[in-house]
């Protein structure tokens, strides 16, 4: 376990509630334990020094007894100190490996988390703002003309502000899953397929093989980039989704992969041709003569 996975694990729950989602029930079970013996505490006590409890020894009326008596107390607080010192140490290598089974369990569920926890509640909040940007009618995000708009019209555009906040929180969230899990893109490095399954909607006419593929024009405002997600036409075409890692290398490969194939094929293709011209005209090859 790092520190880094056990605090995205942290923000991974957090984040639950502000993105309408719920974690895998035995990762949250994992997860409690860990915090609840983290939080676990022990009673300090105090050490006994003879030096500063001899005092009560100076006395007219000391026994033997006496001494023998407060000798055992300093032993007893000694031995209680050390039990509660191991007991501390023991502790500590619990909430360790208890943390150690939260995030291995998380790491090993990345990809389901994002397939059957997150994107259920990712497509709640696209059905919802679709059905709130169409109360909104021809007044959109106009917030001046919203003032003496309907009821229902105010109400969608308050609902599409808190669904954009939770679109964030499921966003947010799913990064947090694949950081936990060390899931990394094999293909599609610059996330061109993170949000859009269709990105080249975005660039009609375009062809792996004539330019990079631009990237989308988000709204800035998170409000406005649902508004638009649901709304304009070409991000509609472009299909919003949530991929796990792995579905969108396979959506990037679907697009590009052809062309790397290619280019493989070329450059094995040079590499060989060069080869065989190194070996120069009149020597004899491996396996001639």
């Amino acid at each position: 376990m790092s520190r880094g996975q056990l605090l995205g694990l942290r923000e991974l729950v957090d984040l639950q509630e502000a993105g309408g989602y719920q974690l895998p029930d035995d990762l949250l079970e994992a997860y409690r334990t860990h915090l609840r013996l983290r939080d676990l505490t022990l009673d300090e006590v105090p050490l006994l020094h003879p030096t500063e409890v001899s005092g009560r020894l100076v006395r007219p009326d000391v026994t033997p007894g006496d001494v023998l008596a407060l000798a055992a107390e300093i032993d007893d607080a000694t031995t209680r100190r050390r039990i509660t010192d191991t007991a501390s140490s023991v502790r500590n290598a619990a909430v360790e490996f208890a943390g150690d089974i939260a995030t291995t369990l998380a790491a090993d569920a990345a990809d389901r988390i994002v397939a059957d926890h997150l994107r259920p509640a990712f497509n709640d909040v696209l059905d919802q703002a679709r059905a709130a940007a169409a109360k909104l009618g021809g007044y959109g995000l106009n917030t001046r003309a919203l003032l003496s708009a309907p009821k229902a019209s105010r109400d969608a555009f308050h609902a599409l502000e808190a669904l954009a906040d939770r679109y964030q929180a499921i966003r947010a969230a799913r990064t947090k899953a694949n950081n936990v899990g060390r899931r990394q893109p094999e293909h599609d490095h610059e996330y061109t397929f993170a949000t859009f399954e269709n990105p080249q909607a975005f660039a009609p006419g375009w062809t792996p093989n004539t330019a990079r593929l631009p990237r989308p024009p988000y709204p800035d405002d998170p409000t406005e980039s649902l508004y638009w997600m649901v709304t304009d036409a070409q991000a509609v075409e472009a299909k919003p989704w949530l991929p796990t890692t792995p579905e969108a290398d396979a959506a990037w490969w679907a697009v590009f992969g052809e062309g790397v194939e290619s280019r493989a094929a070329a450059a094995s293709y040079a590499r060989s041709l060069s080869n065989t011209q190194a070996v120069g005209p009149g020597v004899d090859r491996p396996g001639q003569g």
